[in-house]
């Protein structure tokens, strides 16, 4: 299988392992709430949820539909969208990578074994559901911006702004490092 094809049963596997995530949290918060192990971990949970309740996840059924015979306007937008969804997965792999330090820590100490052993063991899962999920996006996206350079090459450049944002797959690394989220509308 392709790896673009793993993102939809990546996202399942996801939402199981967030869940783990939050009963493992809750279960242990009195105990280790104030440690900086326990904070690092509590932050890889909100980036998590905050991921699965973004806008890619809304939009990721017009990204699996999308075929060479899209408007280009359409193609940017979601190309947009996979840079914006790369940004935020790289976030939350920097998260779960200091999350794991702090327990390999612990371990290394042999504090708190057993629940740092799970947390450890939970995290690796997460990392390489992720790093599936990324890679298969970075294919999906070299697909979408190959379907989009001809239109590029043969035009004056677009009028939509986040035209910026596009680039072949071997740039993308420099743009998540400029990478800023979007903000996020006030609630009234």
């Amino acid at each position: 299988r392709r790896s673009s094809d793993l993102v939809q049963p990546a996202l399942k596997m996801l939402s199981d392992e967030g869940y783990i995530l939050d009963k493992l949290i809750y279960k242990n918060n009195y105990q280790h709430r104030k440690s900086m192990h326990f904070r690092r971990l509590k932050d890889v949970q909100r980036r998590l949820r905050a991921f699965l309740k973004s806008d890619f996840i809304s939009i990721r059924p017009l990204i699996s539909d999308t075929t060479s015979k899209s408007q280009s306007s359409q193609i940017v937008q979601l190309l947009y969208v996979l840079i914006c969804a790369m940004g935020e997965l790289d976030e939350l792999l920097t998260a779960i990578s200091k999350s794991g330090e702090s327990f390999f820590t612990l371990l290394s100490q042999s504090f708190f074994m057993p629940f740092a052993l799970t947390v450890v063991s939970m995290l690796s899962r997460l990392q390489v559901l992720l790093q599936n999920m990324l890679d298969g996006l970075l294919d999906k996206y070299d697909f979408l911006f190959a379907t989009l350079k001809p239109s590029i090459d043969r035009t004056t450049p677009l009028q939509d702004s986040r035209i910026l944002f596009i680039a072949p797959a071997e740039h993308l690394h420099t743009l998540l490092e400029n990478y800023t989220p979007r903000p996020k509308a006030a609630s009234s």
